[in-house]
């Protein structure tokens, strides 16, 4: 395996709504077989203003503080795993493309699981 991509709905109606996928992030984070690919997740907005900022959907997420950056970052170790998130509306090719962009320099080859 050589990336995860995970979606996430970012337009909250309730905080509730984010258990689910916070449980299933965990234990695709915790997963021996995922632990040295790259995670790219990308939360989907139809509107600016019901949409949760970046900010918030990591927190909502559980995943303050273990995001490596939009830019190209070293990582410390062999073990280290590259993870960002990505809010993205719906029809902005755009945002989408950043996210891949941003994934593609820590693939070799396109064999990704999409969740």
């Amino acid at each position: 395996m050589d990336a995860v991509i995970y979606i996430v709905n970012a337009n909250p109606s309730t905080k509730e709504q984010f258990v689910e996928p916070r449980n299933e992030l965990n234990a695709l984070l915790s997963d021996e077989a995922f632990a040295n690919v790259p995670f790219l997740i990308f939360g989907f907005t139809t509107s600016e203003s019901s949409s949760c900022p970046q900010e918030e959907l990591c927190s909502l997420l559980g995943l303050t503080n273990i995001t490596t950056g939009k830019g190209r970052v070293r990582l410390a170790g062999p073990n280290a795993r590259p993870l960002e998130i990505f809010v993205a509306k719906l029809h902005n090719k755009k945002q989408y493309l950043d996210g891949f962009k941003w994934l593609s320099q820590y693939i070799k080859k396109y064999d990704i699981l999409f969740l």
